[in-house]
């Protein structure tokens, strides 16, 4: 008995094994790496955000995905401020968040908030995710005291300047990674930034740099693990497959214009009329395919037939899986970002659209706390003590109410729903039923349920004082009466 209960321990413990770390014939090229992603990014990182800038200039489809996440996480009006500070009764005090909120869209105007005076505030939110997605990462530098009128500015840094070859570790457990000083918890410290960017020709003489303390700096990047210190270009699953099918199409054209232009070939006996383009040193024939030409052969050559069919029958199907493939890896709906419609049905859209505005949500999200939720309270700070914001009346807002006056939301863009008709159907039915709020629909759209509100209040008085008769709400009112009434019958 004892030789089989030992057989078929050891038959169990085989299945409990992962299959995925098996070394056989099949899997003996499929090599791994446990090191730190740091360790992998010392050496290839200044080629990844090579390649993924490559891809970007000459890619249509890598051009594609960086104008998707620019539009959809960031969009035309940028992230918007809606200061929530309340008074005692815990009413929203309005007038001090309607000056706030003034106060900030007037720095955000371009010459205010950028050391450049280049850029407005949406223009710099648009540049950290392009540059975040193409670069892997970016800094941006907190300037307080510049020489504007609000005196705070920021400054935009390519991740070049951030010196990736300043790498040391230290007897006490701090380290510098990438140019990244870290202590013994792994926290940034300060920053090595170069004084000039390394790919420009001035640079060549030497790697000068300041050291820059981590409270001025912003770095901004996605992680993908723990501990990592610098950011990866988000399109590094996808680069290959970008470049391959960047590659396949280029050849597929080639090969379809040259069969579309060679003509054919004139035979002389002799050969001493040899029209072709020439021969090179060794003597072997150069010939141009050019649309409606007829070349003629020198003598004992002869012309062997070929007929390029691209782009045949499988050029469509087999660019589609490829691109299906690169969506996945960049996380957005083939059918958006393929610019590919065929087949596409309200439901298929839904999904697909729900699913990546999912992803532009969380990146939002991202985005509003990295970066507008780290410089509005000192440049609240600054605005306060300086007394620069200040109610219509000219009054400043009390210095001393910051921690009052801090109660910044941020309200992304959003997006128009898929079929209006459907979707608001959907909407009246949750907000009946008492699964959603009014509120909640409204912050869909985009907007603030307080200014819709005060909007509607301030329309219905103002239509009302000029003796017209509502008509959006009278309609309203009627379908209701008229939905309560099926209600009823039924």
């Amino acid at each position: 008995m004892w030789p089989f209960k030992r057989k078929t321990a050891q038959k169990s413990q085989r299945i409990r094994a992962f299959n995925a770390a098996e070394i056989n014939r099949l899997t003996a090229s499929w090599s791994g790496s446990n090191a730190s992603l740091d360790r992998d990014l010392v050496n290839t990182l200044p080629i990844l955000r090579g390649r993924s800038r490559d891809l970007c200039a000459n890619n249509e489809y890598a051009k594609r995905f960086i104008h998707q996440v620019k539009v959809n996480i960031v969009g035309a009006q940028g992230v918007t401020l809606q200061n929530k500070a309340r008074d005692n009764s815990g009413e929203l005090d309005s007038p001090a968040n309607n000056a706030i909120e003034a106060a900030w869209r007037d720095w955000s105007k371009r010459g205010n908030c950028d050391v450049t005076g280049k850029l407005t505030r949406s223009d710099i939110e648009r540049l950290i995710v392009e540059t975040v997605a193409r670069d892997g990462e970016i800094l941006i530098r907190r300037v307080p005291g510049y020489d504007n009128a609000s005196r705070y500015a920021l400054q935009v840094i390519e991740a070049d300047f951030l010196d990736h070859k300043a790498n040391e570790e230290r007897p006490n457990g701090t380290k510098t990674v990438m140019g990244v000083d870290l202590d013994r918890w792994g926290k940034p410290v300060s920053y090595h930034i170069l004084r000039k960017h390394p790919g420009d020709r001035a640079a060549i003489q030497g790697r000068e740099h300041d050291i820059v303390p981590a409270d001025e700096i912003l770095h901004l990047y996605v992680p993908m693990r723990a501990h990592q210190t610098r950011g990866v270009p988000w399109m590094h699953a996808a680069m290959v497959s970008l470049a391959d099918v960047g590659g396949y199409r280029e050849a597929a054209i080639v090969a379809a214009r040259v069969g579309a232009s060679k003509m054919g070939f004139f035979m002389s006996p002799s050969g001493e009329e040899y029209m072709g383009d020439g021969k090179d040193s060794a003597g072997n024939i150069i010939t141009e395919a050019e649309p409606g030409t007829f070349d003629q052969l020198p003598e004992g050559t002869t012309l062997e037939s070929w007929d390029p069919t691209y782009p045949h029958d499988q050029f469509e199907s087999f660019n589609k899986a490829m691109l299906r493939g690169i969506a996945g890896g960049l996380g957005v709906a083939y059918h958006s970002f393929a610019n590919d419609l065929e087949g596409v049905n309200f439901s298929s859209a839904r999904a697909g659209i729900l699913e990546e505005r999912d992803t532009w949500m969380m990146l939002q999200d991202w985005l509003s706390t990295g970066f507008s939720s780290q410089i509005y309270p000192e440049w609240l700070r600054n605005g306060l003590l300086r007394g620069q914001i200040t109610f219509p009346s000219g009054k400043a807002l009390p210095r001393e109410r910051f921690d009052k006056f801090n109660a910044a939301t941020w309200q992304a863009r959003r997006w128009s729903w898929v079929d209006p008709l459907k979707d608001i159907q959907a909407n009246r039915e949750a907000i009946a039923q008492r699964v959603r709020s009014i509120s909640s629909v409204i912050r869909e759209t985009g907007n603030d349920p307080d200014d819709v509100f005060d909007e509607i209040q301030q329309e219905r008085l103002k239509l009302e004082a000029m003796g017209i008769e509502p008509e959006h709400l009278t309609a309203s009112a009627a379908q209701t009466e008229q939905d309560n009434g099926t209600q009823t019958a039924e």
